[in-house]
């Protein structure tokens, strides 16, 4: 059974659903500023009450969240209404990433805001596994976790029994459930699905509906019904773009992009490994734009304070990498390498019968040359062995990432206005979930994509996306930007320059200063560090080293900018007329473009402050600053007596 959503937009409020809400959800969602349902939320929410399995699919940033949380704090406070005050666990979230478990324990608290006293909830992310068990063994009412954290405990509990689930579980929430196999979770679920009960009401929320969303439908729901949500009627104002450019051209390409201010606002850029990452990163820096990387390298902690910072609008900038699907496990690397240690040692010992057994049968003489062999054989055995130590060494320091880590699919980047896919999406799946970070709850947002023309497998994927997305105004999406490549070569000596002082060294000496960071903010090393200041001191003189920034590349000259003439004097046209208009797409006005229609800079209201303060620690109440104040406004009511000089305040 299949209800498909449809364009038109009913005049419908959250507490005015044909089944009514608990207040205290009412007042919640209220608070936080949501007044209508979004499309997903109203085809999903009456059938999700009435205790249908859903299957849902819509384009990320459709809300939802809300659309499965609602549900399951309804049929919790229903239950606590009705008598039933035990002690059990009865919702379970499952989410492939620790940023998603935060993310959607921030978006449930914010929901029980008026009824914490009577849900418990906890959130399974980067915790001791000590502390985690001790809050499992408080039986909460909702459990969000990843499927390899709640398995691991599942299995450990089935000794003492310190929880069952199969008795008290009546909801189970997949979330990014496309992503859930890819991920490597697919014993996991299986483990955390035999311990639940089979009448339990179940939801699988998703973006696409692959074979991996298939076959969780088939272990999971039971006569479901599927709700997919046409994704035109929400992608129009999501516009996307490609430009074809070498891979030699990207840093010049970038760089007018950016400091022509062709792209403004929030901005994402999606690369492909931690080398471009970085590379990027310090490439910016020259330019003096200011730029964080947010990849699996880096802890927990540190990548949700970096996502707090961007959302609060510190930076605009942000680059980030998502290759925990590349990232194998280092248990199984582990155990693979043990296989291949013990039949080598099996083969070895086999060998080494052989021998002996050469050696009775044959001469003295034969005896010795065999035994030269075999020393021979065993010197050559034993450097194949430290090779594949030190091979193994390597892939463990390779492996250090956190292969629970994922950022292009399902986090909530707050006002993003464009998605810039530095690198191609490995796939039709990647390329979905990255420009799903933009263009969320309605707003709108920019995709641009950078394709190398002259390599046929990004030709191909194209081709692949292009057929799978809606069509606007008759035209293919992503559509060919009508960039003129040739107006920014004045551009490519000052770039190119740059860029051979991003050197593989450099990048590796960026990423050694991030762990040393990482080793300061340690809690656990607090200790050592105050027992030993010496070599605090050493590592915070390695990893606050600033490196060497030219000032004069912070400016552009105006003989470089497009359309100005040799003496920059007048120009010849638009600073930023590089970008021309495709054809069928209509101008919103005259001065701006078509890459400037999304998004204004949110880091500017930081660097108003920094250049209005008065003083380092002065509060704005403070006698110089009401002096200052004074003075500007005298200064610029033009007068010699400022009219509010007999004001109190200044």
């Amino acid at each position: 059974m299949a209800a498909e959503g449809q364009d038109a937009v009913e005049d419908e409020t959250f507490a005015s659903l044909r089944t009514p809400l608990d207040k205290r959800i009412t007042k919640a969602v209220m608070k936080c500023g949501f007044v209508r349902p979004t499309l997903v939320q109203k085809r999903t929410l009456p059938l999700a009450l009435e205790g249908k399995d859903l299957l849902v699919r819509a384009r990320t940033g459709s809300g939802k969240t809300l659309a499965y949380l609602i549900p399951v704090l309804q049929k919790i406070l229903s239950a606590k209404q009705q008598g039933d005050a035990r002690d059990a666990i009865r919702a379970i979230i499952l989410v492939p990433t620790r940023e998603l478990v935060a993310q959607v324990q921030n978006q449930l608290n914010d929901l029980m805001y008026f009824c914490r006293d009577v849900v418990r909830a906890v959130a399974l992310s980067a915790e001791k596994t000590s502390v985690q068990e001790t809050w499992l063994r408080a039986l909460p009412d909702i459990v969000i976790a990843t499927p390899g954290r709640l398995s691991a405990h599942l299995t450990k509990s089935k000794k003492d029994g310190a929880f069952n689930l199969r008795t008290t579980v009546e909801t189970v929430v997949v979330d990014e459930a496309d992503l859930i196999f890819s991920f490597g979770y697919a014993d996991d679920v299986g483990i955390i699905v035999g311990q639940l009960p089979n009448t339990c009401q179940s939801f699988l929320m998703s973006a696409t509906l692959n074979a991996d969303v298939q076959a969780l439908k088939k272990l999971v729901l039971h006569n479901a019904v599927t709700v997919k949500l046409n994704e035109a009627s929400t992608d129009g104002k999501l516009a996307q773009w490609f430009v074809e450019s070498k891979q030699s051209d990207r840093d010049v390409l970038l760089f007018a992009l950016l400091r022509l201010e062709l792209i403004s606002g929030k901005k994402l850029f999606f690369v492909n490994s931690l080398h471009n990452c970085y590379h990027l990163k310090l490439l910016l820096e020259q330019f003096h734009v200011k730029a964080a990387v947010l990849n699996a390298e880096l802890p927990m902690n540190t990548r949700l304070h970096i996502l707090e910072q961007f959302n609060r609008g510190v930076f605009d900038n942000l680059i980030c990498t998502d290759n925990s699907m590349q990232i194998v496990a280092p248990q199984d690397n582990e155990q693979d390498s043990e296989d291949e240690e013990d039949s080598e040692d099996n083969d070895d010992s086999e060998e080494d019968d052989d021998i002996e057994n050469d050696e009775e049968s044959e001469d003295e003489d034969e005896g010795k040359q065999s035994k030269a062999k075999a020393a021979a054989t065993s010197d050559s055995d034993n450097e194949q062995e430290t090779s594949k130590r030190r091979k193994r060494k390597r892939a463990e320091v390779e492996v250090e990432a956190d292969d629970e880590f994922g950022v292009a699919r399902g986090v909530d980047f707050q006002g993003v206005s464009v998605v810039v896919n530095i690198d191609m999406p490995p796939s039709l799946q990647a390329y979905t979930h990255r420009i799903g970070r933009t263009a969320r709850g309605g707003a709108g947002g920019m995709a641009l994509t950078i394709v190398d023309a002259e390599d046929p497998s990004q030709m191909a994927l194209l081709e692949e996306i292009q057929a799978s997305q809606p069509k606007v105004d008759d035209q293919l999406q992503p559509a060919p930007l009508a960039l003129d490549v040739s107006e920014i070569n004045g551009f490519r000596y000052r770039v190119e320059d740059v860029s051979r002082a991003v050197t593989k060294q450099a990048i590796q000496e960026a990423r050694v200063r991030e762990v040393k960071r990482e080793m300061l903010n340690s809690e656990k090393l607090k200790a050592h560090f105050e027992d030993n200041p010496t070599e605090r001191a050493l590592l915070q003189h390695d990893a606050f080293r600033a490196s060497k920034v030219h000032k004069h590349l912070k400016h552009i000259p105006d003989y470089l900018i497009p359309g100005m003439g040799a003496s920059g004097s007048q120009p010849a046209r638009s600073t930023r007329a590089a970008i021309k208009l495709v054809p069928g797409q209509a101008p919103l006005s005259e001065d701006r473009t078509v890459l400037q229609q999304f998004g204004k800079s949110t880091s500017g209201r930081q660097r108003w402050k920094e250049k209005n303060r008065v003083g380092e620690y002065r509060s704005k109440n403070s006698k110089l600053a009401r002096q200052a104040r004074a003075k500007r406004a005298k200064i610029s009511s033009g007068r010699g007596r400022n009219k509010f000089a007999n004001n109190p305040l200044f």
